[in-house]
């Protein structure tokens, strides 16, 4: 005679809710790539995201969003150019 074993097994659910990720992110999202464009010059396609609000651009600086409504431009080599206001 065989005998059989039943082995059950548990994975512990370590995701975080939506509203837990809000919180660690601060709901706002970004991102982007690098791609150097058809005269040769170097653009950024860039999106952030918050809640139902988005952004898509290209732009030959990469634009990060910053708290205080401000927006922070950086160069391919990631220098600080300029920070001007921007409403999300």
């Amino acid at each position: 005679m065989t005998e059989s074993t039943t082995v059950q097994m548990s994975a512990d659910d370590h995701s975080l809710s939506d509203a837990d990720l809000a919180t660690v992110t601060g709901g706002l999202e970004q991102g982007g790539a690098w791609r150097q464009g058809k005269s040769g010059h170097w653009v950024y396609d860039g999106w952030a995201k918050e809640g139902n609000k988005s952004d898509k651009y290209t732009l030959s600086h990469r634009k990060e969003y910053v708290d205080g409504g401000k927006a922070n431009y950086y160069d391919r080599n990631n220098n600080l150019v300029k920070t001007l206001d921007a409403t999300f």
